[in-house]
């Protein structure tokens, strides 16, 4: 009995071990790079110090939204984007559906068909800016749910399309700025990016007028994070690049 019962755990154990000792072996589509580096580790002291606060957050509409990522808000409501594609209005404890990007899709497998809305502004005319990973950037209409798609990913900017959108900030003047986090590896492939350590982002700046003009601002970086600081007539874009 106790022969019988180790054959199957001894197969099972032989695979694995085969498994790993070829894994390295087998080719990757990846570019690898390393680089030396040195890093100076701070104290952890200070603000840095080790603390157990998030172990007492409340936690809000668990359960009824799935990956909220940013959060914008107007008029006292706060707007943000789930995984499946959805815009969600948040006044109080009531969550409104009052868009939906992307396609219709059978679950979260099909990320890159749901859609995934990451970076979100206000422009000054009350429309809603969205920037989605896979399908490009939005502006939605938050009184009627009107949808537009300003941006397709399968624009060609500088003879690239969107591949991996992911924040958005805007001018006082009305143009909006694009953080692209890769341009080789979707968003469902982030770990590849992770992985190479790769810099192919790039940020985008675009004029939302009569005309649609594009201009890339800046590239090989992980352009992951934007914010503008605005001063006076003019305004700096600041990146938040490096790991993720």
């Amino acid at each position: 009995m106790v022969t019988r019962t180790f054959k199957p755990i001894f197969k099972i154990t032989v695979y694995v071990l085969a498994f790993i000792l070829i894994l390295p072996l087998i080719p990757m589509a990846l570019d690898f790079e390393p680089n030396e580096n040195t890093v100076q580790i701070q104290e952890l002291e200070g603000p840095l110090e080790p603390n157990d606060k998030l172990d007492h957050v409340e936690y809000l509409f668990k359960g009824k939204l799935r990956g909220p990522e940013s959060l914008p808000v107007y008029k006292g409501s706060i707007y943000t984007g789930t995984e499946g594609g959805e815009i969600y209005k948040i006044t109080g404890d009531k969550v409104t559906l009052i868009a939906k990007l992307g396609k219709k899709c059978e679950g979260m497998w099909e990320e890159e068909v749901c859609g995934r809305p990451l970076g979100m502004r206000f422009h000054k005319d009350g429309r809603l800016f969205v920037i989605d990973a896979y399908y490009g950037l939005y502006a939605i209409n938050v009184e009627t749910g009107a949808v537009q798609h300003l941006l397709p990913s399968s624009t060609e900017i500088e003879g690239k399309k969107i591949v991996f959108g992911d924040d958005i900030d805007i001018d006082d003047d009305g143009s909006v700025y694009i953080s692209e986090a890769s341009n080789k590896w979707p968003l469902k492939k982030i770990i590849y990016t992770v992985l190479e350590h790769e810099h192919t982002g790039r940020q985008v700046q675009i004029y939302p007028r009569s005309v649609l003009q594009l201009s890339c601002i800046g590239h090989d970086m992980l352009a992951r994070e934007q914010k503008l600081v605005s001063h006076r007539n003019w305004a700096i874009a600041l990146l938040v690049n490096g790991p993720l």
